[in-house]
Order: C-alpha cells, then sequence, then structure tokens
C-alpha cells in the first residue's frame, strides 16, 4: 500500500511552520533594514539642505562667528530669530526657525517640514531640530563646530564648518521634541570651508 502515514504529514507540517516562521523574521528584519536606511537617505538630504543654508548665513550675512551683538550663543541657534535671539520672528527669512522655550509649548502643527524648531533651553543646552519624517513624527538633532583656518586659505575670517546631524528621535506632541526612539542614534556629517572675500 503506498501514500503517506500520519507520522510523514504531521512532520511536513511541521517543517513548513518551521520554514514560514524563518521567513516571517527574516521578512521583518529585511523590512527594518530598509526603514533605516530610507531614514538614512532622508538624513543626508537634510544635511544637505541645511549645510547650504549654514554656510551661506556665514558668507553672506551679518551671522558671524564673532558676530555677539546678535547672539551669544552663535555655535547653537540656526538662523537669526532677531535681535538677541528674543524674537520668534525671522529677520533674514521669515518662518525658518521656529523658537520655543519649553518642551510642553511645542505642537506637531507649529513646526512644519523645512523649518528649524530652535529649542531656546538655556545657553548651554539649546537644540535645533528638524523634522526626518513628519508623518512618522520622526525627527533629528542639529549643530554645528567652527575652526578658523585663515592662514590657510585665500579668503578673510576663513573657517572650516562642520555640521553634524543626530537621528532619530520621536516627536511627542506637548511633550518631547526629541523623545528616544531606538538605543541608539546615528550621528552624520558634513564639511564645508567658508569665508568672505
Amino acid at each position: 500500500m503506498q501514500g503517506f502515514s500520519l507520522v510523514d504529514v504531521m512532520v511536513g507540517m511541521m517543517l513548513t511552520t518551521i520554514l514560514v516562521t524563518g521567513l516571517t523574521g527574516l521578512w521583518g528584519m529585511v523590512s527594518e533594514e530598509f526603514f533605516k536606511l530610507t531614514l538614512r537617505q532622508k538624513a543626508v538630504f537634510v544635511l544637505h539642505g541645511n549645510m547650504e543654508r549654514v554656510a551661506s548665513l556665514y558668507r553672506y550675512t551679518s551671522f558671524w562667528q564673532d558676530n555677539t551683538t546678535l547672539h551669544t550663543d552663535l555655535s547653537n541657534i540656526i538662523h537669526q530669530t532677531g535681535t538677541n535671539g528674543t524674537e520668534n520672528s525671522n529677520l533674514f527669512v521669515t518662518g525658518l526657525v521656529y523658537r520655543e522655550t519649553t518642551d510642553a509649548s511645542v505642537e506637531k502643527d507649529d513646526f512644519v517640514e523645512g523649518q528649524v524648531l530652535y529649542m531656546d533651553y538655556s545657553a548651554s543646552n539649546d537644540i535645533n531640530v528638524v523634522w526626518l519624517d513628519r508623518e512618522l513624527d520622526i525627527t533629528a538633532k542639529m549643530y554645528w563646530t567652527l575652526s578658523s583656518i585663515s592662514s590657510e586659505c585665500y579668503i578673510d575670517d576663513c573657517s572650516l564648518l562642520t555640521l553634524y546631524l543626530e537621528y532619530p528621535f520621536r516627536f511627542s506632541d506637548l511633550s518631547d521634541p526629541v523623545g528616544t526612539m531606538w538605543d541608539k542614534t546615528e550621528t552624520i556629517t558634513l564639511q564645508t570651508i567658508t569665508g568672505r572675500r
């Protein structure tokens, strides 16, 4: 008599279940890696766009590393927001910066894509927040450093500008614009030379 016994059928079902479970786990892992790569690509675009902004500020405006009459914290604030950084309006580009002083004041509807959320906590821990994915409530922190290299180039006030973008963070309405999302964040950097002729 030919055919399958009950044991053969049960073994086949068990092997099929193991195979399906393994493929489901593999698909979940691959999906997570694709999501991380997508976030990284968005972070690269955001970093590049903001580097253009900051470099232009240092080259074409009075926003300069020694200009403390406009800002006392030039390494923190992304763009001039009025005299001494106390106004919510922007002196150069209206609406580029949205300024808040407490986490409990930040609403998602007030902070749009393309804007920089300047969290003016205090001089020691101010942060700049940008959207990576507004629909998924994912943000990033942005900061930069300037180091003078005037002796090495042919432009006055020549500096090496390094921009940093740390991500991902979870935006929580009226609670925390940069809440913990994963156990570990990633930081990408971009450098350029800026100065005035």
